[in-house]
């Protein structure tokens, strides 16, 4: 009866009714424990899972390598990814299962660094992934541009025979292209049977990201040529390829060739779309109607955000006051509207409102977070924090930065150092 309720989303009578067991004098077993940890993902109180994980303890089932895999389940659908780390660390023996949830988690939760470091600690001890957690690793690196470890990964999909399956190659070709390594993107989606809208919006998608209009309509069409139809996501690409390149006469005409040939309705994030469209080539009035056209439950601080970005380019103030006021509204502890706004004030030298921001930004303590970088040199990733004097490699390794600086000047990086100059002057 637990597990019923368990299975089919009834967690609190799941959970009455282990109570009332354990209140029978009946002590859980193995199989009672694994029936109400799922039930626990249902409620997602990570304290009621807690309480359980204690009993677990107490009952000495801790070591069951099939209950560590289902509390490092309940820990990370409840949202607590450092709980199920400590699971998942002292666990006696890890199968395929244990790493391949820590990889799934560590993805979904935009640790694309921690996720690599899992792939290469479980090639240590020998053990081989799924093709679930393929995926996830392939979009871990894809996250990160971990380049060299994507081909490692793909190496390992193609000796396995998983190339040839539909959703592992179009994921292949997203990694590629986040990567930046369009040939290697276009040569998995030629050797991908039956290719999808999936594939190719993969592809799309990566040209998108990196501004390059031309290609990615060259990509659309290349897709209608073999019978394929358009979806939401691929105009989502199209759009956003026209804004980072200036195409605002194109855009509208893909905006209105999706609602008017393909009959897909405009949903959030083409408008948010549209707004960047039009916030990068200075018409930000038009970009305050789009946004005040959207439903106050689909809003979002992103439109708000592009716009505000765009008025610290243009020093409109009347524009950017309305878009800080809106995110705001919507998150007050965002610290990059603050930030945004003060310096539109100080261009203008408008100093008292200029002052009237950082008052508010101190009372909301809406500070920047700090950001995150990262770079692949010889087949480890780096990780680095703003300000930070050392920082992390996959292996746990510490690396000296001379010979960081030497190994970046053979790969081909070289310092930029107008910004500084100017900062200094």
């Amino acid at each position: 009866m637990i597990a019923g309720y368990a299975q089919v989303g009834h967690a609190s009578y799941a959970l009455e009714l282990f109570e009332t067991m354990r209140g029978n004098g009946i002590l859980p077993d193995r199989v009672s424990y694994l029936s109400i940890l799922k039930a626990c993902c249902g409620v997602g109180t990570v304290g009621v899972g807690k309480a359980f994980h204690s009993q677990v303890i107490r009952d000495g089932l801790q070591s069951d390598i099939t209950i560590g895999n289902t509390l490092i389940d309940m820990y990370v659908k409840c949202g607590s990814l450092e709980e199920a780390q400590k699971v998942f660390e002292h666990l006696p023996r890890r199968d395929v299962v244990s790493w391949a949830s820590m990889i799934a988690a560590f993805s979904e939760h935009g640790r694309g660094f921690s996720a690599v470091d899992c792939f290469d600690k479980m090639r240590e001890e020998g053990v081989e992934l799924d093709r679930v957690s393929f995926l996830f690793l392939l979009k871990a690196c894809g996250s990160i541009g971990a380049l060299r470890k994507g081909r490692v990964v793909h190496e390992h999909i193609i000796r396995g025979g998983l190339d040839s399956n539909v959703v592992v190659g179009s994921t292949v070709v997203d990694m590629y292209a986040k990567c930046g390594s369009f040939n290697e993107a276009r040569v998995a989606l030629n050797r991908l049977r039956g290719r999808n809208t999936v594939s190719w919006n993969a592809l799309i998608g990566g040209y998108a990201d990196r501004g390059n209009y031309e290609m990615a309509v060259q990509c659309l069409k290349s897709m209608l040529s073999e019978g394929l139809h358009p979806i939401a996501s691929t105009f989502t690409s199209i759009l956003t390829a026209c804004s980072h390149g200036g195409f605002v006469k194109d855009g509208y005409q893909h905006f209105e060739s999706m609602k008017n040939v393909y009959g897909i309705t405009p949903i959030t994030d083409h408008l948010f779309c549209l707004v960047d469209l039009l916030s990068r080539s200075g018409r930000l009035y038009d970009a305050v109607e789009v946004l005040n056209s959207i439903p106050a439950a689909r809003k979002d601080v992103s439109g708000w955000m592009s716009l505000l970005t765009a008025c610290k380019k243009y020093n409109n103030a009347v524009v950017g006051r309305e878009c800080f006021n809106q995110i705001k509204e919507l998150d007050p502890s965002d610290g990059a509207c603050y930030m945004l706004m003060s310096n539109i004030y100080s261009n203008l030298q408008m100093w008292d409102q200029f002052a009237e921001i950082q008052e508010m930004r101190k009372h909301e303590c809406a500070w920047k977070k700090p950001a995150t970088a990262w770079i692949e040199v010889e087949d480890k990733v780096h990780e680095f924090f703003v300000s930070e004097t050392a920082h992390l490699v996959v292996d746990g390794t510490g690396f000296k930065q001379e010979r960081l600086r030497k190994l970046l000047k053979r790969e081909g990086y070289v310092a930029n150092l107008d910004d500084m100059v100017a900062l200094l002057q």
